[in-house]
């Protein structure tokens, strides 16, 4: 059996960033409801946990499923001022 280190996360995380932007992207200002009722916002960390960014909702931004793909690899970020790079 292999042991994993596995940093453990802050279960109010991803509640409190969708609190904070009303269950939308803030990039895209949509706001998806599934059939259950629960938003498919995600919340995103601004600097990975992996990287040391803290699991708080300082450090959160609330994204949809494609954006926070995009943004966790890269391919779109944003500047100290919060502008879309």
């Amino acid at each position: 059996t292999m042991l994993v280190n596995r940093t453990v996360r802050n279960r109010q995380f991803r509640k409190r960033v969708l609190d904070v932007y009303g269950c939308r992207c803030a990039l895209t200002g949509m706001k998806l409801i599934n059939g259950g009722g629960r938003a498919e916002t995600q919340a995103a960390h601004i600097m990975s946990v992996e990287a040391g960014g803290p699991d708080v909702v300082n450090n959160g931004i609330a994204l949809s499923g494609t954006v926070h793909w995009m943004f966790d690899r890269g391919l779109i970020s944003l500047s100290d001022g919060g502008d879309i790079l």
